[in-house]
């Protein structure tokens, strides 16, 4: 039978790359559909980045310079370069890759190759999956970024009311906003005395942080 013609290799590399493949597409088809890159453990980007910015305020050379500065703007770039990709690398869609990939190969390469050959061919072809795997969600979360929408466009644009806005800055309630030509939901609050109903029309005067905008009833 097909099942017992196969080594100990081909029978565990079929099984772990079934389910890895499996597990895989389902993990893209909520990436595609979902928006998000990446639902698993790893790190933030920029908590990473923030982790490894190290300040090296030494002066070794007596030249009055911190020493650490010079080096500042290409060191702790390519560093937190590396990590995030390295934190990619260890993901869980990265790990599902190195998995499957490397399963198929070791599971075809049995037919052909003793198992200790086959073994390290299938483990370089996971390695190179799982690399191609963390440059296309590093890829994806930057087209992501490029589209973001920066909230400080907001101002002096007019909009709607979405959710009712309490007076005084009491509360938050939410506006819709054109902003590059789309529509964008934003929190809100007002100095007004009175609250702005839902259809109010209303004007952006400043963005105070976190999304959140201050606004005014359009006369």
């Amino acid at each position: 039978m097909w099942w017992e013609a196969m080594n100990i290799l081909q029978r565990t590399a079929f099984i772990i790359a079934c389910a890895a493949t499996l597990i895989l597409i389902i993990q893209i088809i909520i990436m595609l559909v979902g928006g998000e890159v990446e639902a698993d453990v790893s790190a933030d980007a920029t908590d990473i980045s923030g982790a490894t910015d190290v300040d090296l305020d030494l002066d070794v050379d007596g030249d009055g310079v911190p020493d650490g500065a010079a080096s500042d703007g290409v060191s702790s770039g390519s560093a937190s370069g590396a990590a995030h990709f390295g934190f990619r690398l260890l993901s869980l869609r990265s790990i599902l890759a190195f998995l499957a990939v490397g399963g198929w190969v070791a599971y075809t390469v049995g037919y052909v190759l003793n198992w200790y050959v086959a073994l390290p061919i299938a483990l370089v072809a996971g390695f190179a999956a799982a690399c191609l795997m963390a440059a296309a969600i590093i890829g994806i979360e930057k087209l992501q970024a490029n589209g973001t929408v920066n909230p400080n466009t907001a101002i002096s644009k007019s909009g709607t009311v979405y959710l009712v806005i309490p007076p005084k800055r009491s509360g938050k309630g939410k506006v819709s906003i054109l902003v590059s030509e789309r529509y964008k939901e934003y929190e809100a609050v007002t100095d007004s005395e009175e609250s702005l109903p839902t259809g109010a029309a209303v004007t952006v005067i400043a963005h105070l942080g976190d999304n959140l905008l201050l606004v005014k009833k359009t006369k």
